[in-house]
C-alpha cells in the first residue's frame, strides 16, 4: 500500500511538472480582420504564426472597409483589424 501511494504522489508530481512547463506558451483562437486587399499577407502571417506557436488557432476574417474600425472593435478584442 505505501509503494502505490509512493509511487501516486510521483506520477502526481510528474504531472505537475509537465502542466507548469507549457504554462507559457501561447495558445487558443485569434481570429485577424483584414480588408480584402490585406487578405494573402494576412494569411501568410497567421500560417506563419501557427507554424511558430502550433498552440494557437487562428482565423483570418475578410472586413469591408464600409465596416468601420468601431464595427470591427464591437467584434470583440481578439479581432485584429489591418487597413
Amino acid at each position: 500500500m505505501l509503494a502505490t501511494a509512493q509511487f501516486m504522489l510521483h506520477e502526481h508530481a510528474i504531472l505537475e511538472q509537465e502542466l507548469r512547463s507549457g504554462a507559457s506558451l501561447p495558445r487558443g483562437s485569434l481570429r485577424i480582420g483584414a480588408v480584402p486587399t490585406a487578405m494573402p499577407i494576412v494569411a501568410r502571417f497567421a500560417a506563419m504564426l501557427q507554424t511558430r506557436h502550433s498552440g494557437i488557432l487562428p482565423a483570418v476574417l475578410s472586413l469591408s472597409k464600409a465596416l468601420g474600425i468601431k464595427d470591427a472593435i464591437k467584434c470583440g478584442p481578439e479581432v485584429g483589424f489591418f487597413a
